[in-house]
C-alpha cells in the first residue's frame, strides 16, 4: 500500500469508493451529487497549500482519500476521509492523516478542523486517539450544514 498525491487516471475509483462508503454503508444520501469529488483538482489542488491524497494498493486500486483545504488565517479542514470496508484496522487512515499532517506542518498551518456526522462510530476514537479535540463550532469559513454535525480541531505544532 502506498500513499500518492491524487491523479485524474484515479477519478472513477475516487468517486466510486465515497460513493459506496457515503451513500450505501452510511446511507447519507447526497442531493448535491458530492461535486467535489468529481473534480478533485479545483476542489483540492488550487493552491500549493492544499491537496488530496490517496492509498493505493498494490493491483492500483484506490482503498483510501484524504483531502485538505485552506480556510485562511493559518487554519486548514481535513475533508474526505474514508477508507475501504475491507481495508480498515490496517493503519490506511493513519497512514492518510500522517500524510496531511506532514503537509500541514510545511505549509506552516495553525490548525486543522474537521467536521463529521454525529453518529456513532470508530472515527470519534480514531480522531481522538491522532490528537483532535472536540470544538463547539468551527470557524466561520467552516460551513457544513447538510446534516448534524461535531467539530474536531488539531493544533498543529
Amino acid at each position: 500500500m502506498e500513499i500518492k498525491l491524487y491523479e485524474e487516471k484515479y477519478k472513477d475509483q475516487v468517486v466510486k469508493l465515497i460513493f459506496d462508503i457515503q451513500e450505501i454503508e452510511l446511507g447519507h444520501q447526497s442531493k448535491s451529487g458530492r461535486p467535489d469529488t468529481k473534480n478533485i483538482p479545483e476542489f483540492y489542488q488550487k493552491s500549493n497549500r492544499e491537496n488530496f491524497w490517496l492509498a493505493v494498493d498494490e493491483n492500483d486500486n484506490v482503498v483510501g482519500t484524504i483531502g485538505l483545504t485552506d480556510c485562511k488565517n493559518g487554519n486548514g479542514e481535513l475533508h474526505r476521509m474514508h477508507v475501504r470496508q475491507d481495508m480498515r484496522r490496517q493503519k490506511i487512515a493513519t497512514k492518510l492523516l500522517f500524510e496531511l499532517l506532514s503537509f500541514a506542518k510545511q505549509k506552516k498551518y495553525k490548525a486543522i478542523y474537521l467536521s463529521t456526522a454525529d453518529e456513532p462510530g470508530a472515527k470519534h476514537s480514531f480522531y481522538k486517539n491522532n490528537g483532535f479535540e472536540k470544538v463547539e463550532s468551527a470557524p466561520e469559513e467552516i460551513d457544513h450544514p447538510s446534516h448534524p454535525n461535531v467539530f474536531y480541531k488539531l493544533e498543529i505544532k
